[in-house]
Order: structure tokens, then C-alpha cells, then sequence
């Protein structure tokens, strides 16, 4: 399931203009969005290797990338000690 931050707005925002969209996440699943034209391909974007396999599948698939928007940043959970 979606969970409500910019990923989510810009997902359904494509799916809405009736574009296909490819989402990628260690553990994204086709049901994160309930729409014909979501496909989720599971990748891990801080390992050259895998992000070089979510390229190739997506050409292999769709022969093509029109747009890519990386909409999820990363960040850092301070422990106390870090403080």
C-alpha cells in the first residue's frame, strides 16, 4: 500500500495521465497500487549491479524509459548518541 508521501502522489499522478509507471523498492509489490498499468520490479538503487538490472528489465520489457523521477530520498535516523 501507498503511504501517502511524494512517491505516492507522483505514482498516482502519472497512472491518472494513463501513463504506464515502473516502481522499484527493496520489497515493492504489484498490490503497492491497485492499477493495471503500476508494475513494480523490486531493486535495491544503492547497489550498481541491481540498479543496472532494473534497467535492463525495463528496456527488456518495455523497450524504452520516458521519464525517470527519483521521488524517495534517503535519510538517516540519528541515535542518541549521534545527538
Amino acid at each position: 500500500m501507498p503511504n501517502g508521501g511524494l512517491g505516492s502522489f507522483v505514482t498516482e499522478a502519472f497512472l491518472a495521465a494513463g501513463d504506464t509507471v515502473v516502481g522499484t523498492f527493496k520489497s515493492i509489490q504489484s498490490t503497492s497500487f491497485l492499477n493495471p498499468r503500476f508494475v513494480a520490479i523490486t531493486s535495491d538503487l544503492t547497489d550498481v549491479v541491481s540498479a543496472g538490472q532494473l534497467v535492463e528489465a525495463v528496456m527488456q520489457r518495455f523497450q524504452r524509459i520516458d521519464t525517470l523521477a527519483h521521488v524517495m530520498g534517503g535519510r538517516r535516523q540519528a541515535n542518541r548518541r549521534d545527538r
